[in-house]
């Protein structure tokens, strides 16, 4: 079993297709949850937009982080009836199967203005992902995508950061190798199809996340997400 995960490691066109469906039917049900986003909304109502959204689209719900606020720190925060309020941040670690195949991504939102050093260190993450991204080509190791990753991040101003990993293979599951690892000596391979994240988790503060879906091709990283990056304000 473990060697058909390591055969399913690089996809053929056609399941790049059904990824970069699932990736996008997902993204429209975050927009929509964007959308609906005003004070008093619930993360449970904000949820069943989700997932409404995905089901219009074809899609099949997969699983759906949206934490408000300090909720945002709990890694697999389950929804709550906890209310949307001025200055509460959005985090999304959202996914979905779409023809078998599954989407994993995320992006954090703030809901009127937060605190400028929330601000800063989302920075820091999206600085982190842009390193992890351009280490994303063929011949390069898992391994080499999670230093480049934690590296920039603490450089550019959460000198404290820590991760067992910043991301992993997707297709039939959505954790598919290989890890993006500081143990993981995986070499990518064009046709790959990787999630590269790295979160950040303060408990009683937040949660603040980025995470997109990419493919692996000899002239670099192809996005598969098309939403924006940056710190999505409300």
């Amino acid at each position: 079993a473990q060697s058909f995960r390591y055969a399913r490691m690089v996809k053929t066109p056609g399941e790049i297709d059904l990824l970069h469906r699932a990736v996008s039917c997902t993204e429209k049900a975050m927009e929509a949850c964007l959308k609906a986003a005003a004070p008093g909304i619930t993360e449970q109502d904000m949820g069943r937009i989700f997932n409404r959204t995905l089901i219009d689209e074809g899609a099949e719900p997969l699983f759906a982080v949206i934490a408000f606020g300090e909720r945002g720190a709990l890694p697999n925060a389950p929804a709550t009836t906890r209310e949307l309020k001025l200055g509460d941040t959005i985090r999304f670690d959202i996914g979905c199967i779409y023809g078998g195949y599954m989407a994993d991504i995320s992006r954090t939102a703030a809901f009127g203005e937060v605190a400028p050093r929330l601000k800063a260190y989302y920075q820091a993450l999206l600085a982190g992902e842009d390193a992890g991204l351009e280490a994303c080509r063929p011949g390069r190791k898992a391994s080499e995508v999670f230093n480049a990753v934690v590296g920039a991040v603490r450089k550019a101003g959460i000198p404290q950061y820590r991760r067992h990993h910043v991301g992993h293979g997707i297709g039939l599951e959505p954790y598919d190798p290989p890890l993006l690892g500081p143990a993981d000596d995986t070499v990518l391979e064009e046709g790959m199809v990787l999630c590269v994240e790295p979160p950040y988790y303060e408990l009683g503060v937040t949660g603040l996340q980025v995470e997109d879906t990419i493919v692996i091709e000899n002239s670099g990283p192809r996005l598969l997400t098309r939403t924006g990056r940056e710190l999505h304000q409300i």
